[in-house]
């Protein structure tokens, strides 16, 4: 389903919101990690290696440093987003 149709928009509601920074995905890495381990998708130095890097970039707040500044947020989309 669409969840941006009106008919649909309780739906978006119930959905959980995903990380909106790198210290927030390893924040939430971290919360998940015993169920990698568990079904050994990831070993825990993996993970470890993983949280360490994600929280390096140090962008908890950079959403909002960069309210109210396109051309700022569009030079990041252009220097680290790629698709393909």
């Amino acid at each position: 389903m669409n969840i941006h149709q009106k008919e649909n928009e309780d739906k978006l509601q119930t959905l959980a919101q995903l990380p909106d920074s790198c210290v927030a995905s390893a924040d939430c890495l971290e919360q998940q990690r015993a169920i990698f381990e568990q079904y050994n998708v990831f070993s825990p130095a993996m993970i470890d290696g993983i949280i360490r890097k994600l929280r390096s970039y140090e962008d908890k707040t950079l959403r909002a440093d960069l309210d109210g500044k396109p051309q700022e947020m569009l030079d990041l989309v252009h220097k680290y987003f790629h698709c393909g």
